[in-house]
């Protein structure tokens, strides 16, 4: 079977059960509260949300969903996430934060300030970076409690290739 641009769209849209979308969406509220943010450092003054310019806000959001969907963020399960997931989404924000710094910095757009193009992607970096190992620590946490609680059985995997590397790494 050939695939196609709709399969793959069909794809994508398959892969969006709710925990991804809620995951998806937090994302693009975090981008759009660290513009907001960002534009409250440079500026010290207070913004309305209706004062930000829509310019930056909507080629952040783009630019971010694009990058999170190219490479699969929103896809990670935070509860089994390890370092391999630290360091794609790592990756991904470091093109994100590239392409933000000289969309913005090298270029002169009207009511927008030249070190947004700085500031926005180190705060949503690190928004992003930390929201995922809060989540993972706050599931760490309550699934060492439950482990505390019920017996442990031992489990012997057997010729599941790549599926059971990753089943032996997370348990």
């Amino acid at each position: 079977m050939k695939k196609t641009i709709f399969y793959k769209i069909e794809q994508i849209f398959n892969s969006f059960f709710p925990k991804r979308f809620i995951i998806f969406i937090f994302d693009l509220s975090l981008c759009f509260f660290c513009l907001w943010i960002a534009f409250f450092l440079r500026m010290d003054r207070f913004y309305y949300i209706y004062e930000i310019p829509l310019f930056p806000l909507i080629i952040s959001i783009i630019l971010l969903s694009v990058i999170i969907l190219i490479f699969g963020i929103h896809k990670s399960v935070n509860r089994y996430s390890g370092l391999e997931t630290f360091i794609e989404l790592s990756k991904a924000l470091l093109i994100y934060s590239l392409i933000f710094f000289f969309l913005f910095t090298m270029n002169n757009f009207e009511n927008v300030p030249r070190t947004i193009g700085i500031i926005q992607p180190i705060l949503l970096s690190f928004g992003m970076l930390s929201s995922r190992a809060l989540i993972r620590y706050i599931f760490l946490k309550l699934s060492h409690r439950n482990i505390k609680i019920t017996n442990l059985r031992h489990c012997l995997i057997y010729g599941a290739g790549v599926a059971g590397r990753q089943l032996a790494k997370v348990i």
